[in-house]
């Protein structure tokens, strides 16, 4: 039966009592949350289902965002001069041949926000 060898970790240990000190103290900072003005910035993420295709061409978008989920507002920019949209799940068609930058951003409602950016392209039919 063979052993297996422990490799070497670069991290050094505190001594017992100042590492059950720490551990403890992180816990309770943890429990607690980040403490005023020092929460994380909402993040967002977006998908779309067809990225080329001939024109007129419809396009289903997604977006995933954290954060403060009392506070968030999406809007949807579809590079194409069209009127935004403020929802997680949206379609829209384009009809003129190109390349666009749909973008949606997120703002949490405290002056942080996020922003991701999916490239469509339409092609001529």
């Amino acid at each position: 039966m063979s052993r297996a060898t422990p490799t070497p970790s670069r991290c050094r240990l505190a001594p017992p009592a100042r590492a059950a000190r720490l551990l403890l103290l992180a816990c309770a900072c943890e429990a607690m949350g980040p403490p005023p003005g020092h929460e994380s910035a909402p993040a967002v993420a977006g998908t779309v289902d067809r990225d080329v295709g001939p024109t007129p061409l419809r396009a289903c978008f997604a977006a995933t965002a954290s954060g403060d989920a009392s506070a968030l507002a999406l809007s949807w920019d579809f590079g194409d001069g069209s009127p935004r949209a403020a929802a997680a799940a949206v379609c829209h068609v384009y009809a003129e041949p190109g390349s666009y930058a749909a973008s949606v951003a997120v703002s949490d409602g405290a002056a942080r926000s996020a922003m991701a950016v999916v490239v469509v392209t339409a092609a001529a039919p």
